[in-house]
Formats: C-alpha cells, sequence, structure tokens
C-alpha cells in the first residue's frame, strides 16, 4: 500500500515523501526512525491499478536471482539498488526497490523490508533471512530464484497443457446442451404430431433434455457451491490432509503429488542446507514457511523421528508415503556425507520426472475429448435423424 506524506525533521525543514507501508502506523513509525515528524499522510489514489500488474512469483524470482548475480560479483547492496531501481523504473518493483533504498540507508536489512509485502514468496523471504544471518546472501538469492523461476514456468507449462481439454470439454458441453435443450424440442412436436415410434435413444435425450432444461440451474449451483465448499475445506488442516491423503491414492494424481511433493521438499532442503542451517533446524523452517497441512503434519512426525535418533532416510521410510527411489536418494547422500548435492541432483531428477508425465498423461487428453465429443455428437444426430427416416416413410 501506498502513502505520501510531510513532515518536519530536526532542523524544521519540510519533508515531502511517499512510502509503500501496510498502514499508517506502519508510515508514523517509519517517519520517527528517520527523526521526521509527520504532519499528514494519506493513502494514494492509484488512477491506474486496472493496468497495474501484479507481483508474481515468477517475477519475485527473476528479481532475486539478478541481485544474487550482481552481489556475488562483487558489487556492493548500496550501489546495486540505484541500479535496479532505475532498472525497474516503469514496473511493479519500483516502489520495492524505492523503498528498500530507504530502509538501506535507515540501518534496516533486506528481510525488514521485504516483509512488508504480502506477495512475496515465504521461501524468498525465509531464504533472506537465514542468508543475512549465515553471510550467504547472494548464494540464496540465486538459488530460491532459480527455484521460484523453475516451478513458475512449470506451472505455466501446466496451464498451457490445460487448456485446450479444458476449451474442448466446455465446448462439449455447450453443444450438447444447445441440441438437446434447443434442437431436439422441435423435432419432438413433429415426432409426436405425426404418430412416429420413437427410438429407447431419442426417449432417453428427450427425457434428459427435459430433466436438465427443469433443474439444469439448480444442478449448476449445486457443482458452483460444491467447488467453493471442497476448496474451503482444502485450506483446513483437517480436511486438507484428508484429500490430499485421498488424492495420493488415485492411480495418475497421486504418482503426480507424490514427485511434486518431493521435488518441493528436496529443493528447499537444499537450498536451507547449503546456507549452512542444520537438518533439524532446516526442517522446522520449511515445515513453519510451508502451507501445506499434509506436508505440515508429515514433516512434524520426521522431525520427532529424527530428534530420537533415526536419520533422515530412516524417518523418511517410517511414514510410508515416498517412493523407494526417492529414499534410495536420501540413504546415498547421507552415507556419502554429501546430502546438499544429493538433494539438488533429487530436485532437478524429479523436475525432469514430472515434465514427462504432463507430457505423457496430460497432452493424450486432446484425442480423448474429441473422441468423447464425437461420440456425444454422433449419439445426438443419431437419435434426432433415425425417426426422421421413419417420418419419411410415412409419405
Amino acid at each position: 500500500m501506498k502513502f505520501t506524506y510531510r513532515g518536519v525533521d530536526e532542523q524544521g525543514k519540510v519533508i515531502d515523501g511517499h512510502t509503500d507501508k501496510s498502514s499508517k502506523e506502519e508510515v508514523i513509525e517509519y517517519l520517527y526512525s528517520l527523526n521526521i515528524k509527520p504532519i499528514e499522510i494519506n493513502k494514494d489514489r492509484d488512477l491506474s491499478f486496472r493496468f497495474k500488474k501484479k507481483r508474481t512469483p515468477l517475477s519475485w524470482g527473476i528479481v532475486a536471482e539478478q541481485l544474487g548475480i550482481l552481489l556475488s560479483s562483487g558489487l556492493h547492496l548500496k550501489d546495486i539498488l540505484p541500479l535496479m531501481k532505475e532498472e525497474y523504473k516503469k514496473t511493479e518493483f519500483h516502489d520495492v526497490f524505492s523503498t528498500l533504498e530507504e530502509d538501506f540507508k535507515n540501518g534496516k536489512s533486506m528481510y525488514q523490508s521485504f516483509k512488508n509485502y504480502n506477495d512475496i514468496p515465504q521461501s524468498l523471504l525465509q531464504g533472506i533471512y537465514i542468508g543475512e544471518y549465515s553471510a550467504e546472501l547472494e548464494k540464496n538469492l540465486s538459488s530460491i530464484g532459480r527455484f521460484l523461476r523453475k516451478e513458475a514456468i512449470e506451472k505455466a507449462q501446466l496451464k498451457n497443457i490445460l487448456i485446450y481439454p479444458i476449451l474442448l470439454c466446455c465446448i462439449t458441453i455447450f453443444m450438447v446442451g444447445f441440441l438437446v435443450g434447443f434442437v431436439l424440442p422441435v423435432f419432438e412436436e413433429l415426432y409426436i404430431t405425426s404418430g412416429v415410434h420413437l427410438p429407447k435413444s431419442t426417449i432417453l435425450l428427450l427425457n434428459t433434455g427435459k430433466f436438465f432444461k427443469r433443474f439444469g440451474i439448480w444442478i449448476l449451483l449445486f457443482i458452483i457451491t460444491f467447488i467453493l465448499l471442497v476448496k474451503k475445506l482444502s485450506s483446513t488442516k483437517k480436511y486438507g490432509e484428508f484429500f490430499i491423503d485421498k488424492g495420493l491414492k488415485l492411480p495418475f494424481i497421486g504418482k503426480y503429488l507424490s514427485y511434486l511433493y518431493i521435488r518441493t521438499l528436496s529443493g528447499n532442503l537444499y537450498i536451507l542446507l547449503q546456507s549452512g542451517i542444520e537438518l533439524i533446524p532446516a526442517l522446522k523452517i520449511f515445515q513453519e514457511t510451508n502451507t501445506n497441512p499434509w506436508m505440515q503434519n508429515n514433516l512434524e512426525k520426521v522431525i520427532h523421528s529424527i530428534e530420537g535418533g533415526n536419520t533422515l532416510s530412516s524417518a523418511l521410510k517410517e511414514r510410508s508415503i515416498f517412493p523407494n527411489v526417492f529414499l534410495t536418494f536420501i540413504r546415498s547422500g547421507e552415507e556419502s556425507s554429501s546430502l546438499e548435492n544429493t538433494l539438488e541432483y533429487i530436485f532437478e531428477y524429479y523436475t525432469k520426472e514430472l515434465e514427462l508425465i504432463r507430457e505423457k498423461y496430460l497432452k493424450n487428453l486432446e484425442p480423448v475429448f474429441i473422441v468423447v465429443l464425437g461420440i456425444f455428437v454422433g449419439f445426438i444426430v443419431l437419435s434426432i435423424a433415425s425417426p426422421m427416416f421413419d417420418l419419411v416413410l410415412l409419405f
């Protein structure tokens, strides 16, 4: 949230400026930290909000990776921030770097400045905190930036693959509904008045059309309500675990979810361990920042098992939810004292596996939907045309 302010400094000079804070109270606290007495604080009116791009995990990842590269090159943060502010002058990150530059001049860390943004990925925020604490900020920014970028690109690819099947499904529903609801009733009157015997397929289609014309709105409302209810319940701890646990047992979805969670776990643990964090604290940090109730519950049990003297591979094996290949990788990394490198390899390995699953299964949905559409339309056409042949013979 952007605010403009007017205040007076210790010399009595009037200071005008703007800052990006979440409330007026934070602006007041910020001004007093600069030894400026606030006179007036107003919330900015952004008349171009409809055209303003939102900060996404992908854009945060790109920014983090750029900051990591610049820091690795030997530049100091105070020299980098003006460059980044100019680079992102006409983008949604200009205010971020303006505020960060102001905060940095006043002795605040990057973590303290970034934590006020609700749209920043928690993994990035936690990585910045750990990086500043362990003096590995540039390494963390680069690693998390790559991780966020890969994750965002993967989600975009998944959406692109699903667009065609979803569009085809909507077209199928629309065409079937139009034929059954509007075309078939016209022929029904003709068939009844002419006394033509209707086959069972036509009678079934007519009754189906009447049913959906009578209860279609209620069915649609029920489906929408059901989807919203499931979405709401899945965000709770109890039902979120239940839905994910059931999803993991499904043939295709279970395998995909399992690989997705393994990749997320290995990628985050790799970032935390390479920052110098020990295994148990790293697991606790990941558990606290993760919003998945199923993952949180299982991580809690894994942590308790390790604290009881077990290795990571043994603790994960106790959960009986991870494939043997993954457990073998972890055990191998522990035995060779190269767990950090093994986790990076696991992340890359399961990223490729997820790509193969999407290409193999999701792309096959297109011909399946085409066949289903053809069957529906063919059934409707035959149900309409069959009595017409009898009608022609009567005349």
